[in-house]
C-alpha cells in the first residue's frame, strides 16, 4: 500500500468521525460560513486528490461517482443521529469541492502540457 492509500483510509475515518460528532462543534467558526459549505467543499476537494493518488488507473468519472455515493452515505447516517441533521445542500457543497479541484487540475494540465 502506498502513502496515498494510507492517507485516504485515515482521512475517510476522520470525515466519518467528524460527521457523527455533535453538531455544536465547528472547525471553522466564522460569520460567513454558518452552513459549513466551506468545510464540506475542502473535505471533498482533498478526498478527490487522495482518491486520484491512490487509484491512478481509476477514471475521473468513477471517482466522482464514488465520492457522490460517499456524500449520500454520510447524509443518510446523519439522518439517524439525533444531534445531526441531513441536508441535500451538504451533498451540493461536497460535489462543489470536487468540481473545483477538477477544474484546477484540468487547467494546470493544459498549461503544463503547453510548456
Amino acid at each position: 500500500m502506498n502513502l496515498y492509500k494510507y492517507s485516504l483510509i485515515i482521512y475517510m475515518g476522520m470525515i466519518g468521525y467528524l460527521s457523527t460528532i455533535p453538531k455544536g462543534i465547528k472547525l471553522i467558526d466564522t460569520n460567513w460560513n454558518k452552513t459549513g459549505f466551506l468545510e464540506h467543499s475542502i473535505a471533498f476537494l482533498v478526498l478527490y486528490l487522495l482518491m486520484r493518488g491512490s487509484f491512478k488507473s481509476m477514471r475521473m468519472y468513477t471517482i466522482i461517482f464514488l465520492l457522490f455515493l460517499f456524500a449520500i452515505l454520510i447524509e443518510v447516517i446523519q439522518y439517524f443521529i439525533k444531534s445531526r441533521s441531513s441536508n441535500i445542500l451538504d451533498i451540493v457543497a461536497d460535489m462543489f469541492g470536487v468540481i473545483c479541484i477538477i477544474i484546477v487540475l484540468l487547467v494546470f494540465e493544459k498549461y503544463y502540457k503547453k510548456y
